[in-house]
């Protein structure tokens, strides 16, 4: 007998590296810190970063009601791993209050296709 993802206590990954690899359809708490890199208005969506990787936060219902500018560290993350039309995301389902830190700086990193 399957268990519904909502019945079952959040497990924490220590990065999003981690996250990435987790079982999909399952809820997670991000236990490390990770820094918003993007945020835009439509679906109240979000980047986040770390050493490990980045992950999208697609909020439509507005369950973040903080405000975060870019830079600031999150920490404490919850909510369940989803993909839509290819994009990994996570769909958060508690707000975290205030940011872990503030004013990180961002490096950009080079890449080539």
């Amino acid at each position: 007998m399957l268990t519904a993802p909502e019945c079952v206590p959040p497990t924490s990954v220590g990065s999003i590296g981690a996250l990435r690899q987790a079982t999909e359809g399952m809820r997670y708490i991000l236990s490390s810190e990770a820094i918003l890199t993007f945020q835009q208005d439509f679906r109240n969506q979000k980047f986040i970063e770390d050493a490990t990787g980045g992950i999208l936060i697609d909020d439509d219902p507005g369950v973040i009601t903080t405000i975060y500018n870019i830079g600031d560290g999150l920490t404490g993350l919850r909510g369940q791993l989803t993909e839509f039309g290819g994009m990994m995301q996570f769909s958060v389902t508690a707000d975290i209050g205030a940011p872990s830190s503030t004013g990180n700086t961002l490096t950009p990193q080079a890449v080539s296709l």
